[in-house]
C-alpha cells in the first residue's frame, strides 16, 4: 500500500487558542480541500503521524475521529484510513430510480442463516489433512462411501425408511435424481402419472426424457388415487411421481387412505413411485408422516430428497433410495455424464453431520421459519374473504388462492407485476389460481410489502 513519503503538517503548539488536535484535523482537512490529498489517500498511522508532529498518540487520534465523523476521511479495518470519496449529489431533474422488483420463491431456505463459517472451516480442515489425495481423486459413481453411509443412517433414524448405504446414491440435487431416474429406470415411450398442478421441472425432465405423461387432478387430500386406478384398467403405466408430504405446488399432505389405496395399487401392477420428499425437515406441527417408501414394495419404491432446502439452492447435494438394482443402473449412467459428483461438498457435509452443526442449524432455523410462517399467516388473515389459505404443518412456503377474482394465472402474473412483485402462479383443476408464497427467504419487511400488495390486487 502507498502511503506519503512526507506528510507537510504544520502546527503551533504554543496556540492555545485552538486545541491542539483541531490544529491537526484542520490542516489534514485543508491539505484535502487543496488536493494535496485525493480520494482514496491513503493517510500515515496515527503513531508515525505523532512523531512527525512530536505530538502525543491521542491528539492524533482525537484529530482522525474528527475527521472520520465529518466524513473527510474512512476507515477500512485492519487497512488503515483513507480520504474519503466526495458525495454524488443527485440530479433533481433526473428520473426517479425503478422500483426494486420482490421476487418470491416457491420454497426456497434463508441463506443469511447458513452456517457457512462451519462449512468453510470444514473445507479447509480437508484440504490440510494428509490424505487430501485420497479427496481428490475419483470415487465411485454413487457418492463418497462414508457419507452415503451417513445419509442412510439418517434415513433410517429420522424417516423410517429401512436402507442400506448400497441403496442409496448421492446426486447434485433432486433435479439430477430425477433425470437419471428418466434416463436409467425408465424408457422412451414409457408413461408417467403427475399430480396436477405440479411441479414443472419435473415435468420437463420427464418431457425431455421422451415420456408419455398423465396428469391426475389434486384436491385437498393429495391426489385422486381413484382417478390413477380408473386410468391403470386401460392403460399401461411405468411410473408415478408424486410429493406426498408437502404436494407441490398447493402443500397439501396425501391421506392415510389414498395412500393405502395407492400401495394396493403398486402392488396390482407393479410400477415405480418415485417420492420426491423435499422439505421434510421442516415440520413444525401434528403428527408426523413416515415417507410413502416405508410401504411400498422395495422394487418399486423409489425415494429422493436433497439437502439444498435445508442449506441453500447452491449446495447441489441431493439423495436417491431405492432397490440395489435400481441404485446400480442409476449408477451406471451416473458415471457416464458425471463420474463422482461433488466428493469435497460431501464430505463437508459429513462433517457438518458428525460435529452435530448440521443438526444445530435445523434446530435454529425451523424457529426462525416458524416465526415467519406465522408472520405471514397473520397478515393473510387480515385480507378476509380476499384470500384462502391454511397454515402449513410443515414445509417452506403457504398455498395462497384467490376466491374472489376471477382471473387466469397470466393476467395475475401481470397484475403482479405491474405493482412490482414476482411470484409463482398456478391454475387449480376447478379453474382457480393460486400463489405459492416461499416465505423462509422473505424478510418481515418483504412479507409485509407482499401482503399489502395483495390487499390491493386482489
Amino acid at each position: 500500500m502507498l502511503r506519503p513519503w512526507s506528510f507537510d503538517i504544520q502546527i503551533d503548539t504554543a496556540d492555545r487558542s485552538v486545541p491542539l488536535y483541531m490544529q491537526v484535523a484542520n490542516t489534514i482537512q485543508a491539505i484535502i480541500d487543496r488536493g494535496g490529498l485525493r480520494p482514496g489517500d491513503a493517510l500515515p498511522g496515527s503513531r508515525e503521524m505523532a512523531e512527525h508532529l512530536d505530538v502525543s498518540r491521542k491528539t492524533v487520534v482525537s484529530a482522525i475521529s474528527y475527521l472520520l465523523r465529518k466524513g473527510s476521511i474512512v476507515n477500512k479495518p485492519r487497512i488503515g484510513m483513507f480520504v474519503a470519496e466526495p458525495p454524488v449529489i443527485p440530479d433533481s431533474s433526473a428520473e426517479p430510480a425503478p422500483r426494486t422488483l420482490l421476487t418470491i420463491d416457491d420454497g426456497l431456505p434463508d441463506t443469511t442463516i447458513v452456517p457457512f463459517a462451519e462449512l468453510s472451516r470444514a473445507y479447509r480442515q480437508l484440504f490440510n489433512r494428509a490424505a487430501r489425495w485420497q479427496m481428490l481423486g475419483y470415487t465411485q459413481p454413487y457418492g463418497h462411501q462414508r457419507f452415503r453411509e451417513a445419509v442412510a443412517k439418517m434415513l433410517n433414524l429420522s424417516r423410517s425408511l429401512t436402507v442400506s448405504p448400497d441403496n442409496i446414491c448421492i446426486t447434485r440435487g433432486s433435479q439430477m435424481a430425477l433425470y437419471l431416474i428418466s434416463h436409467a429406470l425408465l424408457q422412451p415411450g414409457d408413461t408417467i402419472i403427475m399430480e396436477n398442478p405440479g411441479y414443472p421441472r419435473a415435468y420437463d425432465t420427464f418431457l425431455q426424457a421422451g415420456l408419455k405423461i398423465i396428469p391426475v387432478d389434486v384436491d385437498e387430500h393429495g391426489i385422486i388415487v381413484d382417478d390413477i386406478e380408473q386410468i391403470m384398467r386401460h392403460t399401461c403405466i411405468n411410473a408415478i411421481y408424486l410429493t406426498p408430504r408437502h404436494q407441490f405446488p398447493t402443500t397439501v399432505t396425501l391421506s392415510a387412505r389414498r395412500r393405502q389405496q395407492l400401495v394396493r395399487l403398486v402392488r396390482m401392477y407393479q410400477f415405480y413411485v418415485v417420492e420426491d420428499d423435499y422439505g421434510c425437515e421442516f415440520h413444525f406441527s401434528g403428527p408426523l408422516l413416515s415417507p410413502l417408501y416405508t410401504q411400498l414394495p422395495p422394487d418399486y419404491a423409489i425415494y429422493i430428497g436433497s439437502f439444498s432446502k435445508l442449506l441453500a439452492p447452491a449446495i447441489r447435494i441431493g439423495m436417491m433410495a431405492a432397490s440395489e438394482a435400481a441404485i446400480r443402473k442409476v449408477g451406471e449412467l451416473r458415471s457416464l455424464i458425471d463420474m463422482q459428483g461433488d466428493n469435497s461438498m460431501e464430505q463437508a457435509i459429513l462433517d457438518l453431520i458428525e460435529q452435530g452443526a448440521l443438526r444445530r442449524h435445523l434446530k435454529e432455523s425451523t424457529k426462525l421459519y416458524v416465526r415467519k410462517k406465522n408472520h405471514l399467516c397473520k397478515l393473510l388473515a387480515t385480507l378476509g374473504d380476499k384470500v384462502r389459505f391454511c397454515n402449513p404443518t410443515g414445509g417452506l412456503a403457504v398455498w395462497v388462492t384467490l376466491p374472489q377474482l376471477r382471473i387466469t394465472a397470466g393476467d395475475l402474473t401481470a397484475r403482479l407485476a405491474k405493482n412490482y412483485v414476482a411470484a409463482p402462479v398456478f391454475t387449480l383443476p376447478t379453474g382457480e389460481v393460486g400463489i405459492r408464497i416461499g416465505y423462509a427467504s422473505l424478510s418481515y419487511t418483504d412479507i409485509e410489502k407482499l401482503v399489502s400488495i395483495l390487499g390491493t390486487t386482489v
